[in-house]
């Protein structure tokens, strides 16, 4: 701390104070090659440490030390964390806590979008982001989350990694289907 204030998320991450520390290097250039000139740093640190996903991020960057891949493993990470906020959100929107609702929206997206910046073919994120605006009911939002998703889905689809996806039998052989259904369901 300098002046009484608290260290920048910048800072932690760059002097990899705990709980920053355990985070192998490559991990941290990674964090900072996808966000360092966004405004969306200060908000992944802090939902990273809120959400204790910094022992997970520990995990990567041993055995693969492609920046790309981690970057993809962080937004997945990322998104996992999303998806269990949205059930939260979910069950306040049902409650009619409004308040809460509200909170837990800003939480989700705050998983969410550094997701999507760390790994923009990460249609996960592009679904979470609608589905939150869907449950808060901003629809005009929900739907252009669902329009970035179903093209990044297309983009996907026309690549060498959309082909592996579709050869693969590690993943399910609909997988992709599913996204662009539960993407296009958002604009109806």
């Amino acid at each position: 701390m300098r002046d009484g204030q608290p260290p920048s998320a910048r800072s932690l991450l760059k002097a990899r104070t705990p709980p920053w520390h355990k985070v192998a290097p490559i991990v941290i250039d990674a964090i900072f090659e996808a966000l360092a000139d966004t405004e969306l740093f200060d908000c992944f640190v802090l939902s990273s440490m809120e959400n204790n996903l910094v022992s997970r991020y520990e995990q990567l960057g041993h055995e693969d030390q492609n920046v790309s891949i981690i970057r993809a493993k962080i937004s997945g990470i990322l998104c996992q964390a999303g998806v269990q906020k949205i059930a939260a959100l979910e069950k306040e929107v049902n409650n009619k806590r409004t308040d809460s609702a509200r909170k837990t929206g800003f939480a989700a997206t705050n998983l969410f979008e550094p997701a999507i910046a760390m790994s923009t073919d990460q249609i996960a994120g592009y679904i979470g982001m609608a589905a939150i605006y869907e449950l808060l009911g901003v629809k005009a939002r929900c739907q252009e989350y669902a329009k970035r998703g179903l093209l990044e889905l297309q983009k996907t689809r026309q690549s060498a990694a959309g082909q592996a996806m579709r050869d693969s039998t590690v993943f399910p052989p609909d997988m992709l289907y599913q996204a662009e259904r539960q993407l296009r369901d958002y604009l109806e």
